[in-house]
């Protein structure tokens, strides 16, 4: 009876895995929780060292090994491409962080609707998405122009949503190298999706365990070290050395630690990084709605329409994604003649990159 519970149980956290919605709620909730916890901080510096290198590490060290031996081996195939998404994880986090020094909230803010347009274009020239090829190689979709606008909507939705100061200096921040550092992450945050999308999604099938991708715990017992790392490297630019409460790191580590798993999933279920950017623009959406309800912080008319531009900008993107599916399901249909007699068609830009790009006999 009791092992008939666990596998009733065990069905249901799979179906609730397998659904992009509750994977995307969860990730706002870490998300919000995350941003709360880290707002009380008065030692951020030292922050992201224990709840990456000190405490996440070692709090996702038993999934990871979860696996056995076979684990073992396909993050030994695949290490050069973990290690890239880690790197490439710890620079969108600590560039972030470290544009905070130097520019203003508002302005970070306004960046980071940049982040769609980024990944957008790496997705492309990547071949991680085949809309996103498509549209940049101007080949036969009439949805482009729908395409289009709700990406320039996303983007520029952000930046109606500044606060107006009393002055330039006020609203936008005076430092060009904190504004360098906010484009770099978004920069890194982009590579980072387009490279876990073409990791998850390569060799699936394949007949060999060991040239299956490893797990996304694996990938985030890879990253939490490399990111924690980096953030020491960091330390002594701004000085502060202080430790912080373990309560503190323990629950920055508890929430911040499943939220590459949960973007994996999604780029795993959705199949499409630039989605799941689409996706940050609610999640950005969430935790202003937090800190305005629970946390007191004042709410302007300006921030209230660009946010609605962003979120118009992102249903719109929705609405461009299924129009593209059924043209792109025509498209294959109506060449499929033309596909038997050349070859060359029968690879689409995906499975074309994924194969000189990401192979098993391939690394970085």
């Amino acid at each position: 009876m009791e092992r008939q519970g666990c596998r009733g149980l065990a069905r249901v956290v799979s179906w609730m895995w397998n659904q992009w919605m509750l994977v995307t709620l969860a990730w706002y909730a870490c998300a919000v929780f995350t941003a709360a916890t880290l707002k009380r901080s008065k030692h951020r510096a030292m922050l992201s060292v224990f709840a990456n290198l000190v405490i996440g590490w070692p709090l996702i060290t038993p999934f990871a090994m979860a696996d056995g031996t076979e684990g073992c081996q396909r993050l030994k195939t695949h290490w050069r491409k973990v290690l890239l998404i880690a790197v490439l994880a710890g620079l969108e986090k600590n560039l972030t962080n470290s544009s905070l020094s130097s520019i203003g909230g508002a302005l970070k803010t306004a960046l980071h609707g940049l982040n769609v347009v980024f990944t957008f274009f790496v997705a492309a020239i990547a071949g991680a998405d085949d809309r996103a090829y498509y549209c940049i190689r101007g080949c036969r979709c009439s949805g482009n122009l729908l395409l289009t606008i709700s990406l320039i909507l996303v983007a520029c939705g952000s930046v109606f949503a500044l606060p107006k100061g009393n002055s330039k200096e006020e609203a936008w921040g005076t430092s060009h190298w904190g504004v360098i550092f906010q484009l770099g992450s978004g920069i890194a945050y982009a590579m980072k999706f387009t490279a876990i999308k073409l990791l998850l999604c390569s060799n699936n099938e394949s007949a060999n365990s060991a040239h299956r991708p490893p797990s996304k715990a694996q990938v985030v017992f890879l990253c939490n070290p490399v990111i924690g790392l980096m953030s020491l490297a960091l330390v002594p630019l701004g000085g502060d050395w202080t430790v912080p409460e373990f309560s503190l790191a323990l629950a920055v580590a508890a929430a911040a630690t499943p939220i590459l798993v949960l973007q994996m999933q999604l780029i795993q279920l959705l199949k499409s990084p630039v989605t799941v950017a689409v996706l940050a623009v609610f999640h950005d959406l969430a935790i202003v709605c937090y800190f305005v309800s629970m946390g007191g912080e004042s709410f302007s008319r300006a921030q209230v329409i660009g946010y609605t531009v962003s979120a118009v900008g992102a249903i719109l993107y929705s609405c461009a994604k299924y129009r593209y599916s059924d043209l792109a399901a025509q498209d294959l249909s109506d060449c499929s003649s033309s596909i038997e007699n050349d070859r060359s068609f029968s690879i689409t830009p995906q499975t074309m990159r994924l194969h000189f790009s990401f192979s098993t006999q391939s690394s970085f």
